[in-house]
């Protein structure tokens, strides 16, 4: 089935693509709902922190609904989004994901900001999201509201270039019991279950367990990244009375994860193998008061608690939030003010790799928002806003934020914005040193003699509490276009300037270093050889790097009773001043050019059938070749209450998604096709 060209392969899937865009007989039976779909009439909250129209937005916003997920075989986030244009998702082993916006797919990438319903899920020792630990039930989301750019400053640390928003549903949706099952070839298999009740007249309720396992992947050879996780969900919506609602969860998640680790301590070890248990805890309340139509006010508590021993560092750390939002409308006015409070002690012990230390395992992060939205004709909109923020790494920092939306008439609107963003800091950056992947010593000097050249030099990070904050200057500018009720089409140009972003100094014992190259350059491969292995290359970092990121995006969406396409594409440029940035992902240089699609038809009542394509071009921040990546299949509705899923996965595989081994502890593995069959039951 694999065994044709693999260009032949691309060019005939996207041709199919488009040719099933042609006109087919039309079915009358309205298999997805438009006024939730339509971009123009979607209410979203992430934009603004309070429900508004997608289309009167003046930033970038995509919502992916909820009930498109089951008819892509969606498994996880990580895969619901690789369908949203311009985000960029790679896969580097069988657990473990690298996923951006408005920048190259890393790791450890601290510019987006992560959310279920609201609560925050970052992880304060590097910024990053374990997305393994996300383990959500896919037929629970109501949507995932995505924003590139800084659009979504308002919620607060690193909302700098992107802000992700799972919202599941509530529980007057989900009552009954579920089951959903799905199975691979990979292999691999997971298990939902859930119950919806009802207490009183007012209170509803859902709980959910969930687990999953697969085994390794094929390649490479020494692959070594099976693992298994469960999870428990709790949910309770109330409404205490009539403008008063009140919601509650809770989400426990055990993970057990194999890697191979490269083993920088030990320079003649390459890998090795790693079996991660890890736990994590949250809990999220929130209370929505609406005086009435002009005023609503919200409180938010939420508590995280994550422990992941490894071989690297042993992480562990819990934090809490408290915010609080009131806002207020007049006749052409829109008032809102918020403050928020985070806390989080870093409780990691230090590793083999990365030292923790002692003095530094707090960070405290409070401030305070205003945003004042101003209806100055009814055609032109304006929104000023601003954010006061301090935090124990870098004090305070003031984030002013100024857009503008212009409606030519009902069909077309421009809109513009300003705003200068401040990403928080996290301990990977101020507070640890680091053993890093060895050096070769041809990197530095080429003595031409293979054995020396290829002598791997100790590397070093020493981060420096005393580096400035990490700052951004960032213009963008959109137009949206709504010709029909079923069409809609977004445009999008940005530019984004970062100061202060990360770059490093280096040192190393020019003694040593000089007679490791006069004993090589006289024959003696021993002396030299015996010289590199006291050096150590000492990497101290500073703020001085330069970062400019911009580029142009697209969306171009069509929807009636039957069809519903999906097409965006992006070009997006990074330059970057300063040296090795590549190691905290931030500092890279590259043009990246992105095509999606995707689609949807429905063939009768009960067939429905979905194909989804990826396009990257070849990178050498991941070290890749072009990328390609589809997902083709369908859903069968049996009965009422049963429905049958079975698709074809990384049907167009590009080996490695990710094979880029500077800014990552863990050997990568293929992404292989894979046939997933999924059965769901509803009681």
């Amino acid at each position: 089935m694999f065994g044709l060209g693999m260009k032949m392969k691309h060019w005939v899937l996207f041709a199919l693509l488009f040719a099933w865009v042609l006109p087919c007989q039309a079915q009358t039976d309205d298999f997805l709902d438009l006024d939730r779909l339509m971009q123009m009439d979607i209410t979203a909250t992430t934009a603004m922190k309070r429900a508004s129209s997608i289309g009167e937005t003046a930033a970038t916003v995509y919502v992916l609904e909820g009930n498109e997920l089951p008819r892509y075989g969606v498994r996880n986030v990580p895969e619901a989004l690789k369908l949203v244009p311009g985000v960029f998702v790679r896969q580097i082993d069988a657990n473990v994901w690298a996923i951006s916006s408005r920048f190259a797919a890393g790791q450890f990438y601290s510019r987006m900001l992560v959310m279920v319903d609201g609560q925050n899920v970052y992880n304060p020792t590097f910024a990053g999201i374990s997305w393994e630990d996300l383990d959500i039930d896919i037929a629970t989301i109501e949507r995932i509201e995505v924003i590139r750019g800084a659009g979504g400053m308002l919620w607060g640390a690193n909302a700098t270039n992107g802000v992700v928003n799972i919202i599941t549903k509530h529980g007057f949706d989900t009552q009954g019991a579920g089951l959903s099952v799905g199975a691979s070839t990979q292999p691999s298999g997971e298990l939902a279950l859930r119950w919806g009740g009802q207490w009183g007249e007012q209170t509803y309720y859902r709980v959910g367990l969930k687990g999953a396992r697969h085994d390794k992947s094929h390649q490479p050879d020494n692959a070594y990244d099976d693992g298994a996780i469960g999870s428990v969900n709790v949910r309770l919506d109330s409404a205490l009375t009539e403008q008063i609602q009140w919601q509650f969860q809770a989400r426990y998640v055990d993970t057990h994860i194999s890697q191979l680790t490269k083993n920088s301590e030990d320079l003649t070890q390459t890998a090795l193998e790693e079996t991660i248990s890890g736990e994590n805890f949250s809990l999220m309340t929130r209370l929505e008061h609406q005086f009435d139509a002009q005023r609503f006010q919200q409180w938010q508590v939420s508590y995280q608690y994550a422990y992941k021993p490894q071989f690297a560092i042993d992480i562990k750390y819990r934090s809490w939030d408290l915010d609080y939002q009131y806002s207020q409308a007049w006749q052409r006015t829109q008032l809102d003010v918020g403050v928020y409070i985070r806390h989080s002690d870093v409780l990691s012990d230090s590793g083999n790799l990365i030292t923790v230390a002692d003095n530094a395992k707090e960070l405290d992060i409070h401030g305070m928002f205003l945003q004042l939205e101003w209806q100055a004709t009814d055609s032109w909109r304006w929104i000023a806003a601003g954010k006061l923020d301090h935090n124990n790494f870098q004090g305070w920092e003031f984030q002013p934020s100024l857009r503008t939306l212009y409606e030519f008439t009902p069909e077309q609107i421009i809109w513009l914005g300003v705003s200068e963003v401040t990403r928080a800091p996290t301990f990977g950056e101020y507070a640890i040193t680091i053993n890093a992947q060895g050096t070769p010593f041809g990197q530095l000097y080429s003595t031409g003699i293979a054995e020396v050249d290829e002598q791997l030099i100790k590397t070093r990070i020493y981060t420096d509490r005393d580096m400035p904050a990490d700052t951004s200057l960032n213009v963008e500018a959109g137009y949206r276009y709504t010709p029909s009720r079923h069409t809609f089409v977004d445009l999008a140009a940005y530019y984004s300037r970062y100061d202060n972003s990360v770059s490093f100094d280096t040192y190393l014992d020019p003694d040593l270093f000089r007679q490791a190259v006069i004993l090589a350059e006289l024959g003696d491969v021993a002396g030299a050889s015996a010289a590199i292995s006291q050096l150590e290359l000492q990497l101290r970092s500073q703020g001085d790097g330069e970062l400019d990121i911009y580029g142009i995006e697209s969306v171009f969406e069509y929807l009636d009773d039957d069809w519903h396409v999906s097409l965006g594409a992006s070009w997006l440029k990074l330059d970057y001043v300063g040296q090795y940035g590549y190691l905290y992902g931030l500092g890279v240089s590259d043009d990246i050019v992105q095509l999606k699609s995707r689609l949807q038809y429905q063939w009768t009542e009960k067939l429905h059938t979905a194909l989804s394509l990826t396009f990257e071009n070849s990178s050498d921040i991941y070290m890749t070749d072009d990328y390609f990546n589809a997902t083709v299949g369908g859903t069968y509705q049996y009965s009422q209450q049963i429905q049958l899923g079975l698709f074809v996965k990384n049907l167009l595989r590009s080996d490695y998604h990710y094979s880029r081994d500077t800014d990552i502890y863990l050997v990568p593995s293929e992404a292989e096709p894979s046939l997933y069959g999924t059965v769901t039951i509803g009681f």
